[in-house]
């Protein structure tokens, strides 16, 4: 038996497809089909689950897409901050839209909901546990790290440390955590 099933697409899909059609200037299509072979005749019930199934598919593939994108947003996030290679972090923001190749706020957005914190506060983490690396096992001074975590000045790095750590980097230091 063959079918083609006149299909509406889960609400995220719709509103993707609209936004992707309308930077391309088409018109969005009016139908959406799925065509398919079977060797029975299918019952409503049954055509049902295959549309409800289509919409769970395309969410789980968006879920997986946007976990690899957060993925690849932290590994850069963490490989800038390593190298020490990047300006002021504002440039985050366009570092991560060139090198993911998103859109910054739905990169964000995904970050935020998918680890819980946001972009930013992963950055501040990511700087403290550089500083907390440099303590352990350097004699690097206190503006130097500054300097090279693009923090303002020493001073903002200290309120950042005690505000993420709950210890003053002298305390940390003196801890030998």
């Amino acid at each position: 038996m063959y079918y083609r099933i006149e299909h509406t697409p889960c609400l995220q899909y719709l509103t993707k497809m609209l936004e992707a059609t309308k930077k391309l200037g088409i018109r969005p299509p009016e139908h959406f089909f799925i065509q398919f072979e079977t060797e029975r005749i299918l019952s409503e019930e049954e055509i049902n689950d295959i549309e409800h199934s289509l919409c769970e598919q395309h969410v789980y593939e968006n879920e997986v897409k946007e976990h690899l994108m957060v993925s690849k947003t932290k590994k850069l996030i963490i490989d800038t901050i390593e190298c020490g290679d990047y300006s002021p972090p504002k440039s985050f923001k366009k570092l991560i839209k060139t090198q993911v190749n998103q859109d910054y706020d739905h990169v964000s957005k995904c970050f935020t909901r998918i680890m819980g914190r946001t972009v930013k506060h992963f950055i501040n983490e990511t700087k403290i546990e550089m500083v907390k690396l440099w303590l352990k096992s350097s004699d690097t001074k206190g503006s130097e790290m500054a300097h090279k975590l693009n923090f303002s000045d020493f001073s903002h790095l200290t309120k950042v440390f005690k505000k993420y750590t709950g210890l003053t980097m002298t305390e940390f230091k003196h801890k030998g955590m």
